[in-house]
């Protein structure tokens, strides 16, 4: 493969990812969270209940870094830690009504966006049908590796 197709790529790749988080700046800024608190805030709304691991792992984030980020979501109210009752060693993240609604908010924000920028036609569709395919590609290669 050309090396100018794959670096234009990877600079595509780039700037498209920095224009998804410029979309994103004002809800962060509104909301005063981030990528990762968001992040968060998602896959804890959407279980209901996690640990730390699970999170961990489901981010592809440290533990221990993790953590932090959760105390400092505790203070602000948004993610709540509970022991379990059958095991003591063992605590799960749960959301908070704030938190619930700063993600459901999130996905407002974002299908917005998303019409604003695609309107109702069939390119939003043909867009996640290439990104279907470029990810099953990326897959095969991680896999055969």
């Amino acid at each position: 493969m050309d090396r100018n197709l794959v670096e234009e790529c990877e600079q595509l790749t780039i700037e498209t990812q920095e224009l998804g988080m410029m979309i994103m700046r004002p809800f962060y800024e509104r909301h005063k969270i981030n990528y990762l608190k968001l992040s968060v805030l998602r896959e804890v709304s959407q279980s209901n209940s996690i640990t730390l691991n699970t999170l961990s792992q489901k981010l592809g984030k440290a533990a221990a870094n993790l953590s932090v980020v959760i105390s400092e979501m505790e203070k602000d109210n948004l993610v709540q830690r509970v022991r379990s009752v059958n095991d003591r060693r063992v605590t799960f993240i749960q959301p908070k009504d704030k938190g619930k609604k700063i993600s459901d908010l999130s996905y407002e924000h974002i299908a917005k966006a998303f019409s604003d920028i695609f309107g109702e036609g069939e390119i939003f569709e043909e867009l996640i049908d290439v990104l279907e395919r470029y990810k099953e590609k990326l897959q095969t290669a991680v896999d055969s590796m």
